[in-house]
């Protein structure tokens, strides 16, 4: 009884202590990483210090967008396979992709088109495991996570909304009442016509003849056939009032 009991404890002691030898796992970037809405965005783990150099790891990308809800995205197992959670497989695209960067070392998730639905904590869950007696067996495991934030930029403004912010204020111009064309009024002046003028009135007046004196002394008057034939003309103007 007492060999069995101090074989029970010393092999509870060594799965004890080979348990609590966890992995080093570190997720990059982090321990918060900040991406703009619409990006790509690669979490790497990384893994060191593992206890065998025969050991297989085990991993698992695990996305809680609340402390209490925990979602798979993806798990890679022993023999390398990956298969993809239901939380993933529910994206209409391909939203997560994992490959190994380096072997047993390095695990990148790659997360397509960021949302802020997408926003929260990615965790990696690391398990070495070792196959002992034609077993597999865990002898060690490790977590490291980090939290994404999603910055939004919303809808973006247009160059010319943009540039109003530098412009100096413009003075607001009263609006001009639009008037109407005055027609020119029709001036009811004097008709010119031919009654306007002013009318020249002649009146012919014949010359008197020059009396001459003959040598008797008598005075006798020039006959008609000593008269030039020159008249001559008195212009009278009088202004016709209207």
């Amino acid at each position: 009884m007492k060999l069995s009991s101090v074989v029970m404890v010393l092999l509870t002691s060594v799965l004890i202590r080979e348990l609590t030898e966890a992995l080093n796992v570190t997720v990059t970037p982090g321990p918060v990483s900040l991406c703009l809405e619409g990006e790509n965005i690669t979490v790497s783990c990384l893994v060191s210090q593992k206890k065998w150099s025969s050991s297989l790891l085990v991993l698992r990308w695990l996305y809680f967008p609340k402390p209490e809800d925990e979602r798979l995205v993806v798990k890679m197992n022993f023999k390398k396979a990956m298969y993809y959670g239901n939380y993933s497989l529910s994206f209409s695209q391909t939203k997560f992709y994992l490959w190994e960067e380096m072997e047993g070392e390095v695990y990148s998730l790659l997360i397509l088109n960021v949302s802020r639905e997408d926003r929260g904590i990615y965790s990696c869950k690391v398990q070495e495991i070792r196959k002992h007696r034609n077993k597999w067996r865990a002898s060690s495991n490790g977590t490291g996570s980090m939290e994404l934030r999603v910055h939004y930029l919303g809808v973006p403004e247009s160059t010319d909304n943009i540039w109003r912010w530098f412009q100096a204020p413009v003075p607001h111009k009263p609006r001009r009442t639009k008037l109407l064309k005055v027609q020119p009024r029709k001036s009811h002046m004097p008709r010119v016509a031919d009654d306007s003028l002013t009318y020249a009135e002649l009146e012919l007046v014949k010359r008197a003849p020059e009396a001459k004196r003959s040598s008797l002394g008598t005075a006798q008057l020039e006959t008609n056939a000593n008269c030039t034939g020159t008249v001559y003309a008195q212009i009278l103007f009088v202004e016709k009032q209207v």
